[in-house]
C-alpha cells in the first residue's frame, strides 16, 4: 500500500470516494485545498470525500538508498555534513549574539555616565543656586544705601512678598525640571549663521541716536524697539513694522508677552498697553502709573508682570500697577538695569563698575560684585538662573559671573572694548560685538570655556537679542538702525 502522491508508505492513510486511490492524510488535504480536485482524476473532490483507511501499525520499512553498506556510509556522510553545517550556523550566531551583547553593554555604560554627568551639573547648579539664596538672605545692607519704604498700608507689602516668593518658587522649580539644550545650535548651523549677512529691519538715522531692542519674551519675531525717544513694534522675521507710538519716551520693556510699558516724558507716567496678536489695533494705553521722577532711564520688569522697577541716574523705585512701593537712593550714577528670571532679585550696573543686587521684597543689598574696568554697559542674567553677563565700557570681552560663587567665571574676549552682548535661552550661545564686529561664542561643556564660532562685520552695535526662533539674532546701532542676522538653510 503506497501514496499515489508520494509512493511511500503513508502514516495516515486515506482513501478517495472519487477516484479510489490510497494517499497520504497530509499530501491529499494540502492538494484539495489548492485545487478541490482529485490529484489522480482531476474530478472536483473535497475533505469529506476522503475515507480513512485503518490499518495495524508497523514498522516503516528502509528505502532502498538505505540496504547496503556503501549506501548508508554515503547516507552517514550527508548526515555529518548536515551537522557540521548546523554547528557552524550556531557558532557564527553565537559570534553575532556576543558582539550585539558587547556593543549594548558599551552603550548602556556610556549611557551611565552622561546620566552621571548630568546629575552632576544639575546638583552643582542647585547648590549654586541655593548658595547664592543663602548669600541673599545674610548678607546686610551698606551705609551708603537709602532705603525709603512708602506709607502703603501693610497688605501692599505682604501683596510683595507673596507674589516674589510664589514666583520664585514656580520659576525656579521649573527651571530644575527642563533641560535647557540648544538641540538646533549644531557646527554646522552655526557656522551658517555666523557667516551669513546682516539683514536690514529698520534703516539708519545717519545721526548718533539712542536704540534699544527688547524681543517678545517667549515670543518670535516682534520686537520692541526705541530709537531717539520713539518707540515702534517691530515684526523682525518680516523686517516690517507694525505699530508706532507717537510720545516721547525715555525707556520701555515687556511687562509679559501681552504687555508693554512704556514711560512718557510728555505725561510724566508709565503707560501700560496691552498688545494683542493684532498688533496694529494697539491703540490707547490701558493704564497708567504715575512717577515720583520723569528723568526715568531704565525700566524692568518682574517676572510676575505685577511690578516694575523704574530707574534714574541716581534712584531705583518700585511700582506696582498702582503705586510706588519703595525707592533707593543710590550713590554712584546708575547705567544698567535687569531683573533675576525668577524675581526675588534686581541687578543694578553703576558708573564706577559695580554691580549691586537688591532683594526684591524688601529693597536690601543682597551682594556687590566688581568693579570692573569702567561703567557697566549692559546686564544680563542668564536663564539657567546662575549666570550673569556684564558688559563694562573700558573692557576688551564679556564678563560672566557666577552668581551662587559670587565670582568672576568666565571673560569672553572681543578684539576691541565690548559695546554689547547677549545670552541666548539656553546659555550655551553668546553673541557680543564691538565697534567693528558681531561675535558669536559657543560654551563647550567638557572643557567649560568659550570657543569662537565665527564673527561678523558690524560697526557701531548697541543692543543685541536673540529671538527664541531658531538660528536667528538680531541687533540695533547707534544710528537707529536695526538689523537681524539668521540661518538660511
Amino acid at each position: 500500500m503506497f501514496c499515489s502522491i508520494s509512493g511511500e508508505t503513508p502514516k495516515e492513510p486515506v482513501v478517495s470516494r472519487v477516484s479510489g486511490s490510497i494517499y497520504e492524510r497530509r499530501l491529499i488535504e494540502q492538494a484539495i485545498n489548492e485545487t478541490s480536485k482529485d490529484p489522480v482524476t482531476q474530478q472536483e473532490c473535497s475533505l469529506d470525500d476522503l475515507v480513512p483507511v485503518k490499518v495495524p501499525d508497523f514498522i516503516k520499512p528502509r528505502p532502498p538508498s538505505a540496504t547496503s553498506l556503501p549506501a548508508l556510509l554515503s547516507l552517514f556522510q550527508e548526515e555529518w555534513d548536515a551537522l557540521a553545517l548546523e554547528q557552524f550556523d550556531l557558532r557564527k550566531k553565537l559570534s553575532e549574539t556576543k558582539q550585539e551583547l558587547s556593543t549594548s553593554l558599551y552603550s548602556l555604560d556610556a549611557a551611565f555616565r552622561v546620566i552621571s554627568r548630568l546629575t552632576k551639573e544639575r546638583d552643582e547648579a542647585r547648590e549654586a543656586l541655593a548658595k547664592f539664596s543663602d548669600n541673599v538672605s545674610s548678607m546686610s545692607q551698606p551705609e551708603n544705601l537709602d532705603v525709603e519704604m512708602k506709607d502703603g498700608s501693610q497688605d501692599t507689602k505682604a501683596s510683595l512678598k507673596s507674589t516674589v516668593d510664589e514666583t520664585l518658587k514656580q520659576l525656579s522649580t521649573k527651571r530644575k525640571q527642563t533641560k535647557l539644550q540648544p538641540t538646533w545650535a549644531t557646527p554646522e548651523v552655526l557656522e551658517k549663521l555666523a557667516h551669513s549677512s546682516p539683514l536690514p529691519v529698520l534703516p539708519s538715522a545717519e545721526k548718533d541716536v539712542k536704540t534699544l531692542l527688547i524681543p517678545r519674551p517667549g515670543g518670535t519675531g516682534v520686537s520692541l524697539c526705541l530709537v531717539d525717544s520713539r518707540v515702534s513694534l517691530v515684526d523682525c522675521s518680516s523686517s516690517k513694522p507694525l505699530k508706532s507710538f507717537d510720545s516721547s519716551i525715555t525707556a520701555c520693556c515687556w511687562l509679559d508677552i501681552s504687555k508693554i510699558a512704556l514711560m512718557n516724558s510728555d505725561t510724566k507716567m508709565i503707560e501700560v498697553y496691552d498688545v494683542p496678536s493684532e498688533v496694529e489695533s494697539v491703540s490707547e494705553p490701558s493704564f497708567s502709573i504715575p512717577v515720583e521722577n520723569e528723568n526715568v532711564m531704565f525700566l524692568s520688569a518682574h517676572s510676575s508682570g505685577e511690578y516694575i522697577v523704574a530707574a534714574t541716574d541716581a534712584t531705583c523705585t518700585l511700582y506696582s500697577m498702582k503705586e510706588s512701593v519703595y525707592s533707593l537712593n543710590i550713590s554712584a550714577k546708575i547705567t544698567a538695569l535687569s531683573f533675576h528670571p525668577d524675581g526675588h532679585i534686581f541687578a543694578v550696573g553703576l558708573e564706577n563698575g559695580e554691580i549691586q543686587f537688591f532683594e526684591t521684597a524688601s529693597g536690601v543689598v543682597a551682594a556687590k560684585f566688581g568693579p570692573q574696568d569702567g561703567s557697566i554697559e549692559s546686564l544680563q542674567f542668564g536663564e539657567n538662573g546662575y549666570w550673569l553677563a556684564a558688559v563694562a565700557s573700558n573692557e576688551k570681552g564679556t564678563s560672566i559671573w557666577h552668581l551662587g560663587k559670587s565670582k568672576l567665571a568666565h571673560m569672553v574676549p572681543t578684539d576691541a572694548s565690548t559695546t554689547a552682548a547677549a545670552l541666548d535661552i539656553t546659555c550655551q550661545l553668546l553673541a557680543s560685538s564691538d565697534d567693528k564686529y558681531l561675535y558669536i561664542h559657543s560654551f563647550v561643556k567638557a572643557s567649560k570655556s568659550w570657543n569662537l564660532v565665527g564673527k561678523v562685520e558690524a560697526s557701531l552695535v548697541s543692543n543685541l537679542a536673540w529671538i527664541e526662533d531658531p538660528h536667528k539674532l538680531v541687533y540695533s546701532t547707534n544710528q537707529g538702525s536695526v538689523c537681524l542676522l539668521e540661518s538660511i538653510n
